[in-house]
């Protein structure tokens, strides 16, 4: 079974890029880049721990909508467990929950 459980590398053209996690709260797959910055300049910790991860600082996820309507997922993910903020759209906000497989 593989350790990457939780998170699916994004590698291109041979060099890791960083993470994708599979979100329990929008449903949507979302990138933390840790080994290069994403177009904003950000880039996350990783603890190495694939079991149980955990990525510093939070992620805030703002999906724009062809209606012009948006979503925001915003949370922490520490010790495989995301805290999802009080500002997220979904059902989870206010909620930890543990994160759940990628296939």
């Amino acid at each position: 079974k593989s350790k990457l459980k939780y998170l699916q590398p994004l590698i291109v053209m041979g060099d890791l890029h960083g993470y994708v996690f599979l979100c329990a709260g929008c449903g949507a797959r979302h990138f933390l880049p840790t080994r290069v910055s994403d177009a904003q300049g950000r880039r996350w910790a990783f603890s190495e721990d694939f079991e149980s991860p955990s990525f510093s600082p939070a992620f805030h996820i703002i999906i724009d909508h062809e209606d012009r309507s948006i979503d925001i997922c915003h949370g922490w993910i520490s010790h495989g467990k995301v805290d999802f903020m009080d500002d997220c759209t979904h059902k989870l906000r206010g909620k930890i929950v543990s994160m759940i497989p990628i296939e």
